[in-house]
């Protein structure tokens, strides 16, 4: 969780940048950045959504759809920055009394069943921290959260692909790669690809800044790319944020994959203790770990 927000709060200064022209404001960022609507070090909605979606679950002791999709509208009402085009639909119809999972699949039907962006994907690795012992409940609680604002298949199997990758390295018994494959071999031939493409991908090579950013298959094909390539947390983390594109996603996913990889201990201290909001997360963080073990 906290390697999550610190991918998402170091991401916020070069979202939605053209890498030269990121490399033209900072030269390499390193370190966290104030932007037109965050303060330094403060993460973004990527971060806060999966915090409403973590608390209402330990709130309630259980992933109550209704609940969190309640924790997501009052997020939006109370705070709402950076909330995207799918989410802001889908949230709009629960207030106006829509179900949560007919406000998700209505909002996508609306969008040509074409839009499948990344504002599922950033925000859940409370999932795998909850499930992880559990790879049924993880894939249907991966499933059921992510159709609350995004219905695609391609961001449910996402969802899917991120929390199993947790699972498996918290278990440490399987390749975590193999580990998000598994459930969605044969389902989601592009994802799969994606997934498979991650094992030899180099980052460098990868272009994060064009049409295709915010893409649920490119974050989770970053994120995994990350987990495989980096030898360390913050060599991660800083290679993608300076690839621009929807940089605090891409750093926020691969962000928690490499938080559950590498732990705790082996986030860089600045980046720890620079975070606002560190208390809040660390509380949600082990408020699921208590929960998993009930």
């Amino acid at each position: 969780m906290v390697g999550l927000a610190i991918g998402d709060a170091l991401g916020a200064a070069t979202e939605f940048m053209s890498q030269p022209s990121l490399a033209d404001l900072y030269g390499v960022v390193r370190d966290f950045q104030p932007t037109m609507h965050f303060d330094t070090g403060e993460f973004t909605d990527d971060t806060s959504m999966a915090l409403a979606m973590a608390e209402s679950i330990i709130e309630a002791g259980a992933v109550d759809i209704q609940s969190i999709a309640d924790a997501f509208v009052n997020w939006m009402r109370t705070d709402g920055r950076g909330i995207g085009n799918l989410t802001h639909e889908a949230l709009t119809l629960i207030v106006d009394g829509t179900s949560p999972l007919e406000a998700g699949r209505r909002a996508w039907e609306q969008s040509g069943r074409a839009s499948a962006g990344n504002g599922a994907v950033m925000r859940c690795a409370p999932i795998g921290l909850l499930d992880w012992q559990d790879q049924r409940a993880l894939v249907e609680d991966s499933v059921a959260t992510s159709r609350i604002t995004h219905y695609d298949p391609r961001c449910c199997g996402s969802c899917i692909a991120v929390n199993t990758a947790i699972s498996a390295i918290l278990r440490e018994e399987e390749d975590p790669i193999s580990a998000a494959m598994r459930p969605i071999a044969g389902h989601l031939a592009e994802l799969e690809q994606a997934l498979a493409d991650s094992r030899f991908e180099d980052l460098d090579q990868m272009r994060l800044d064009g049409e295709d950013m915010g893409y649920t298959i490119l974050t989770t094909r970053v994120a995994f790319t990350a987990l495989r390539q980096f030898d360390s947390f913050e060599e991660g983390i800083i290679a993608i944020v300076n690839k621009g594109g929807d940089a605090d996603t891409n750093a926020a996913v691969a962000g928690a994959l490499l938080g559950a990889k590498y732990g705790f201990e082996g986030l860089p201290a600045r980046w720890v203790e620079g975070l606002i909001g560190l208390d809040r997360v660390l509380s949600a963080a082990n408020g699921l770990h208590d929960l998993a073990a009930q």
